[in-house]
């Protein structure tokens, strides 16, 4: 092998290392964020669902669909037990009200990732989340039953034992419902309409 390729295969690797770093450390932040690509996809869902609109960071809610402001939180599925493959599962939405608790919204939007081994009993089997819609006074009373600063429910909507079942009972909506109640009207495309 020549002078010449040996020097540019060095810089190769030195290259590929350099790059693989990179992509080390971004996984790193990926998984040390998960939970942020979780509530951003949640709510680009329930954006693109309801035709709202983004409002800006920081604000006192994430969504507004005509006068309504939606606060929207997700949640993926959690193992109580990873060592057991039949473990109990569970959804967990922090930070309810915001950091400081000033967050100012009229609708709390729930999202959890649904758990296969249930997606038949839930209201909507076919959605991408099991949805809860609850009035921000009905979540300040959930914070209080729960005694945390998050909102926490085993993902089995038959084996909902306590007071913090009532999201189940009743605030679990459907995709349909959710468009019903909240959906920004759509533009007709024709002239004249």
């Amino acid at each position: 092998m020549s002078r010449q390729t040996i020097e540019r295969l060095q810089q190769e690797i030195a290259e590929l290392k350099s790059e693989v770093a990179s992509l080390r450390e971004a996984l790193a932040f990926h998984q040390r964020h998960s939970s942020t690509q979780t509530a951003k996809t949640g709510e680009e869902f329930l954006r693109k669902l309801l035709g709202g609109t983004f409002t800006q960071h920081n604000a006192g809610h994430d969504i507004e669909v005509g006068s309504w402001q939606l606060e929207v939180k997700a949640s993926d599925c959690s193992s109580i037990d990873n060592t057991r493959p039949l473990s109990t599962t569970r959804w967990t939405w922090h930070r309810i009200f915001g950091v400081g608790g000033r967050k100012s919204h009229n609708r709390l939007i729930l999202l959890g990732k649904p758990d296969v081994r249930h997606r038949p009993k839930y209201r909507d089997p076919g959605s991408p989340y099991v949805i809860f819609d609850i009035p921000t006074d009905q979540a300040r009373i959930l914070l209080e039953l729960s005694k945390t600063p998050f909102i926490q429910i085993t993902t089995n909507p038959l084996g909902q034992r306590t007071e913090k079942g009532r999201l189940f009972w009743t605030f679990e909506t459907t995709r349909k419902e959710l468009v019903a109640r909240y959906a920004a009207p759509r533009r007709s495309s024709r002239r004249g309409s």
